[in-house]
């Protein structure tokens, strides 16, 4: 298993590649849907994952990267940019900690 910023992910270090979001745009929920542009890459290569998120719409959520020391290392948590990046379940933790850690703050 690679280690990736913190937290163990299958096989070798996975990242997001996705258009440039902006410190303004965390804490927000979004919808894949939205963001076309989202895709797995491992190995510097677009993965199979990539595709199967595109066959539903996934709810996400960015956060600083400042929030990992609070994250639990099973939480899947993937690099985007100067953010973290959590889907679905995750997106909705990561929400949580995003309106405890910042209280009053939309994004």
């Amino acid at each position: 298993m690679a280690r990736a910023k913190g937290h163990y992910i299958p096989g070798q270090l996975c990242h997001i590649s996705a258009p440039t979001f902006t410190d303004e745009q965390c804490g927000i929920p979004f919808y894949t849907s939205e963001f076309p542009g989202v895709s797995f890459i491992q190995e510097g290569h677009k993965t199979s994952v990539s595709h199967v998120m595109t066959l539903r719409d996934h709810i996400f959520v960015l956060v600083p990267k400042t929030v990992l020391s609070d994250l639990d290392w099973r939480l899947p948590v993937f690099e985007c940019g100067r953010h973290l990046i959590g889907f679905d379940g995750t997106a909705l933790l990561l929400w949580e900690l995003w309106q405890r850690r910042y209280p009053g703050r939309e994004g």
